[in-house]
């Protein structure tokens, strides 16, 4: 008796840990897949960012270049620098 007692405990027991093994599987599956979502957002972030900085910089080449035709070659040769604070000396 006791021996059969002993085999139905330790099916409840290992059906148990078969269950709870599988909920720890499931919730490392949700993790992996918040995971792999938060990396997309973020990626998909960077590539927004990178594309405004691109956008920056050119409008800062053209802003330059704007820059160089208002000014004679006589500033030029003075070695005034672009954007450069005619107040300071």
């Amino acid at each position: 008796m006791d021996l059969c007692r002993f085999g139905v405990d330790l099916v409840h027991i290992m059906v148990d840990l078969n269950n709870k093994r599988s909920e720890i599987v499931r919730q490392i599956e949700d993790i992996d897949k918040q995971i792999i979502k938060i990396r997309d957002d973020c990626e998909s972030e960077v590539a927004l960012l990178e594309k405004k900085a691109v956008a920056l910089k050119h409008d800062l080449f053209k802003a330059h270049q704007e820059w160089i035709k208002k000014h004679s070659q006589s500033d030029m040769k003075v070695g005034k620098e672009p954007f450069e604070n005619k107040n300071r000396m």
